[in-house]
């Protein structure tokens, strides 16, 4: 405490230790004396202002090492004049080493941080430009796997193709023999591209796990047909049998189970030389909305060493170095189909001894498929009915693919026009009445892709795609570009025919006939054999069934679901197509064109025709 001229009146004894001098040494005489000049000077700076202001003033100083924070209150008489100054010093000389301590450590954090950010800054820089090499690896990798997919396919077609069309000719025994072992070669020669071409697709995250009803038991025969001969030359008994649980209509990827099934049985029938190779098919608990299914395909082989199980589902491997000698292949069927069946969510697994033989068994999800479909005596009639003869466009650039094509198609006694390229298939379509398209994709000044556009912009007629593309997003690609059917070279004389029958009991119709005609009973009736009660039993379940994908439709058209959008729409014409509602029909492809293109200001007028069309319908079935 000092009065108004800053004599000390009052200290305290920390005070003056802090100061250095005895308390009673520094009472009565001038504050400022005791300390250094600079120091002196702030305080008798700040004790002026107080008895100036008479307002309390609070500062800091440094004095010996020390850092005091102080507080100089005035002390005022009864008449408010300041008599003296009230002053409080408290040393915070730790709390500002800490302080300082602290930002010396922020500093150093936020130095290593800058330093650590610019590291992963060019981390990530690296990394980018590795994943985009990486990326153009890739793509170079599918392209060039997709162009040399086209140069050996092509050839390839043509040579299958003309030892078919040899194979069909008048020839003696001898030339057979030498014809079938040349045929037996090109397909083994195949079958080894396939496995290689889809081993990368996979790898590369080409291969997409489709939608579709199908029935197992014909997905089950398509599988083992390729082998069948092989099993008889060997002597070997190959059957396959269901569970009676077993659903025979599903939905999910017939053509990779086909796939499966196939690597597997043909991998049987190579290691089996005597007995039997059985194929079976249970359900397994799961889902009420799904289906599981096991299946177990057994051989009486040579049998696989248990320390070798686990190997054999790696690409190009082989139990023992003698196997590719002794029985051909490269080790990629069950890696393929290993990959495959976890794609389907399954899983694969095998019991095995040598000598004893090897049982697989692999399990799929499926969903239950709820569709109705004709009584059974009525489906064998469609299905086993001959084909009538069809007005048929190729369009392929290949010479010898064409001539193949076209050989294969007369001998079926179907009438074939061929043109080059794209642009002559648009003019041709345009300008012919045609049934079906068969159409490559890759063709001189126009690609199959854009004049399958043009066309379907025209008319609604079946085009197939013909390509020895098979990496390129393959049928999907080809579907979604407005194509109905998807065919890879070299081309099957069966899977051409199976194809084209497809398409051959609902000719094609131009659109402006189509427009005409709203309902045709005698599409449907003829199959009923004058079966009135059947015939609207199945009208009856048809109705329904429109009624209900017409709900779907108007329920998710406006969705960001398309590809279960145009699903839709194309039940919808399949269904008005079988029970002869041409009109309907024709108004649910135009929508699936309008999807497929996002043209939403054509869905509504489009979805108002559909319901125009199927109350047109219910009156005109109602009345016959």
């Amino acid at each position: 405490m000092t009065d108004s001229d800053g004599r000390v009146l009052l200290l305290n004894e920390p005070a003056a230790q802090r100061i250095g001098t005895p308390a009673d040494e520094i009472v009565g005489h001038f504050l400022c004396d005791f300390f250094e000049p600079s120091v002196a000077q702030l305080r008798s700076e700040k004790l002026k202002e107080v008895l100036t202001s008479g307002a309390p003033v609070r500062f800091k100083d440094e004095n010996n090492g020390r850092i005091n924070d102080i507080h100089a209150c005035p002390i005022s008489d009864s008449s408010g004049n300041v008599k003296g100054i009230a002053a409080f010093a408290r040393d915070i000389t730790k709390r500002k080493k800490a302080e300082l301590e602290l930002r010396h450590l922020n500093a150093e954090l936020e130095r290593r941080i800058a330093e650590r950010t610019a590291d992963l800054e060019e981390a990530m820089t690296q990394t980018k430009l590795m994943a985009h090499k990486a990326d153009a690896a890739n793509r170079a990798k599918s392209e060039f796997l997709a162009n040399m997919s086209h140069e050996i396919r092509t050839p390839m077609n043509g040579v299958i193709g003309m030892l078919d069309l040899l194979l069909d000719t008048e020839i003696n025994a001898h030339q057979s023999e030498y014809l079938t072992l040349a045929k037996y070669a090109a397909d083994s020669l195949l079958y080894l591209l396939n496995d290689i071409l889809d081993l990368a697709r996979i790898e590369s995250g080409k291969v997409k796990i489709s939608k579709t009803q199908f029935n197992l038991g014909a997905v089950i025969d398509m599988a083992i047909s390729p082998v069948r001969l092989l099993a008889i030359e060997k002597n070997l008994e190959l059957s396959w049998s269901m569970a009676e649980n077993v659903p025979a209509w599903l939905i999910g990827d017939p053509d990779r189970l086909r796939q499966i099934i196939l690597n597997i049985v043909k991998n049987a029938i190579k290691f089996t030389s005597e007995g039997s190779i059985t194929i079976g098919v249970e359900t397994e608990p799961s889902p009420e909305e799904n289906i599981s299914l096991k299946f177990s395909i057994r051989d009486t082989g040579i049998g696989i060493p248990e320390d070798k199980q686990n190997m054999i589902f790696e690409p190009f491997l082989q139990i023992n170095s003698s196997a590719p000698q002794n029985y051909g292949g490269v080790g990629l069927g069950l890696a393929i189909s290993k990959q495959l069946i976890e794609m389907m969510g399954g899983r694969i697994w095998l019991r095995s001894q040598p000598g004893k033989g090897s049982e697989f068994y692999f399990t799929v999800m499926f969903e239950i498929s709820h569709e109705q479909t004709l009584k059974a005596e009525i489906s064998r009639d469609t299905f086993s009915a001959s084909v009538s003869p069809l007005k048929i466009l190729v369009a392929e650039d290949d010479p010898i693919s064409h001539r193949v094509a076209a050989e294969l198609l007369k001998r079926e006694n179907h009438e074939v026009t061929v043109v080059c390229n794209g642009k002559a298939a648009v003019e041709a379509a345009l300008a012919g009445k045609f049934d079906l398209i068969l159409m490559d994709i890759q063709m001189p000044e126009m690609d199959g892709l854009e004049a399958s556009r043009l066309i379907k912009e025209k008319m609604n007629i079946p085009i197939i795609a013909l390509t020895a593309d098979v990496l390129k997003g393959g049928r999907e690609r080809y579907i979604a570009a407005g194509m109905d059917e998807y065919i890879p070279k070299p081309i099957q004389k069966s899977e051409l025919l199976s194809k084209i029958n497809k398409f051959a009991a609902a000719r094609t119709v131009n659109t402006d006939e189509l427009a005409a005609k709203s309902f045709d009973s005698s599409l449907i009736q003829s199959r009923f054999g004058g079966d009135v009660s059947a015939y609207r039993e199945y009208a009856a379940e048809s109705v329904q069934k429109i009624r209900t994908e017409i709900a779907h439709l108007k329920k998710i058209i406006f969705s960001e679901q398309q590809s279960i959008t145009i699903y839709q729409a194309e039940q919808l014409q399949k269904i008005a197509q079988n029970i002869g509602a041409l009109n309907m029909a024709d108004e649910a492809f135009r929508l699936k064109l309008a999807v497929r293109s996002q043209d939403t200001q054509k869905y509504k007028p489009l979805l108002k025709k559909i319901e125009s069309a199927f109350e047109r319908l219910k009156t005109e079935i109602n009345e016959k």
